[in-house]
């Protein structure tokens, strides 16, 4: 069949579908992956490249699903639903809207699903507006927000931007809310650090009430170790994301289980208290340590990541440590850099998509990190910072022929990536 006379009467080609049929024929039309990675459980600014383009596709797919529904009364019902399998609110208004939609079910049409059943994944960030009065949160933080998570009872991943200045935990959340909820994400900006007041004393009711949660990255201001008594232990958490506050940072006891933990600076750290602190018993599953630097390296003798040095006598079974950077510099002093011998993967993300004249300078220092570790492979963990790098292969190629650059790569997929010298004529 031509696409020509498909999209121009496509009611005529699929319209004698059952509805069973039509409902995955629209399902794999505008399906999007609505999950998170364990990676991407920080900051946005701090996520993938992947993470960026699946949120920009998403908004992008709303207009085919906003022109699927009007095509007929039938096509509305079938594919309205999906219009609502990821939810993005950046107004208050937009909430209200969204409360109305969920808490009924489509009209005359007892059948399908009701859109509460549908929503995997919610995400609500007012920072880009910065309109909403403090009346407007109040009354969406008591009332809408309770009505609408309280019907989204197949939620899986919820993100919560820069929103809320007040205490939100308590009318939020409670033991009935997403019980199927796998990953909270809750991040706030440095402003909303310091104006924030969480409630603490409902972490353990929740934590017990949702055994498929398995990620959590809490606000700064939210240490758990402080929230949660020292007996309670819960098991099913995977990953977690935290911040260093001051001096104070404890990882808490009652995560045993963890097998990534992501740790986020924003600003230097210039000596090794915190990471004396950070851990008070060792944690034998972890295996992935990713350091988010959300700051610009200003001071040349930056020396924050060998403050990690003492985070690692607990991490008997660390095997891979991800750095995760604002832009392609990094200070000199990095070069000294020499992470266990049991970690056999030293991982790249960069989050800069501006040309840059900074690649070879990287490069060179993780040339001197493997001379200090044998055994360590660099792997670029972003396609497109892996891209940006092989773009310059002719003079690393020239580089690689002089011995001073790096000759184990991983490419994204973890394959080896080999630079081969040029050949002299």
């Amino acid at each position: 069949m031509l696409a020509k006379p498909f999209y121009n009467h496509p009611a005529v080609y699929i319209g004698t579908l059952p509805d069973e049929l039509l409902c995955e024929v629209f399902r794999y039309a505008t399906s999007m992956p609505y999950g998170i990675e364990s990676s991407d459980l920080v900051l946005k600014r701090m996520q993938s490249s992947e993470a960026v383009r699946i949120q920009r596709e998403y908004g992008e797919s709303l207009v085919t699903k906003r022109n699927l529904i009007r095509v007929c009364k039938r096509w509305y019902y079938a594919a309205f639903a999906y219009l609502y399998e990821w939810i993005l609110v950046s107004l208050v208004q937009n909430i209200e809207g969204i409360v109305k939609v969920v808490e009924r079910c489509p009209p005359d049409n007892p059948g399908y699903s009701p859109v509460g059943r549908i929503v995997k994944r919610l995400d609500i960030d007012f920072r880009w507006t910065g309109r909403e009065r403090a009346d407007q949160l109040k009354h969406m933080v008591s009332d809408l927000l309770p009505r609408l998570l309280q019907t989204l009872v197949e939620l899986e991943v919820l993100v919560i931007g820069d929103c809320f200045r007040s205490e939100w935990l308590r009318p939020a959340f409670c033991q009935s809310l997403c019980p199927k909820i796998r990953y909270l994400s809750w991040t706030l900006d440095s402003q909303g650090m310091a104006r924030m007041h969480p409630n603490l004393g409902h972490w353990v009711d929740f934590l017990q009430s949702h055994p498929n949660l398995i990620g959590i990255n809490p606000p700064l201001q939210m240490i758990l170790d402080r929230a949660l008594p020292t007996e309670f232990v819960c098991r099913q958490i995977l990953t977690l994301t935290t911040t260093p506050a001051g001096h104070y940072m404890r990882i808490p006891n009652t995560f045993p289980s963890l097998r990534r933990l992501n740790i986020i600076f924003v600003h230097p750290r210039p000596d090794e208290r915190w990471g004396e602190m950070l851990i008070p018993q060792p944690l034998l599953y972890l295996e992935t340590l990713q350091l988010n630097f959300d700051y610009d390296f200003v001071s040349r003798n930056d020396t924050t990541l060998h403050t990690t040095q003492p985070v690692y006598r607990f991490i008997p079974n660390l095997r891979c440590v991800e750095l995760v950077l604002r832009s392609w510099t990094i200070p000199r002093t990095w070069s000294r850099y020499a992470p266990p011998v049991r970690v056999s993967v030293l991982g790249i993300r960069v989050r800069s998509t501006e040309p840059n004249k900074q690649i070879i300078r990287l490069l060179q220092i993780l040339r001197d990190i493997v001379q200090n570790a044998p055994r360590l492979t660099i792997q670029f963990l972003d396609e497109e910072n892996f891209a940006t790098v092989v773009k310059e292969k002719d003079h690393l190629a020239l580089c690689a022929q002089e011995g001073e650059i790096i000759d184990r790569w991983l490419d994204p997929e973890g394959q080896l990536y080999k630079l081969l010298p040029v050949e002299q004529s």
